[in-house]
């Protein structure tokens, strides 16, 4: 790259319901963008490039949540997930 502007985010949405005291189903939404604007040098010339590249991830997932105290208030959790990518 030799000159040139890049831009990346990324947004990302969680939410689940338990469905019993220790057990949650989840759903993970992601999107993502990459762009840029600019020159590039590809040799032996320079290119004048504008690029947008987006993605979209979603998660469904398994919780669930094992408390090491009588109170509760501190647990060890394991999630089990399969992710479907889209770029």
């Amino acid at each position: 790259m030799i000159d040139g502007n890049s831009i990346n985010y990324d947004v990302s949405l969680k939410g689940g319901y338990y469905s019993g005291d220790y057990n949650m189903i989840g759903l993970n939404l992601e999107y993502n963008e990459m762009r840029f604007t600019g020159t590039l040098f590809q040799d032996p010339d320079t290119v004048q490039s504008n690029s947008i590249t987006r993605g979209y991830t979603i998660t469904p997932n398994l919780r669930t949540s094992l408390p090491l105290t009588a109170t509760e208030r501190l647990s060890f959790f394991v999630m089990i997930g399969l992710e479907f990518i889209y770029e």
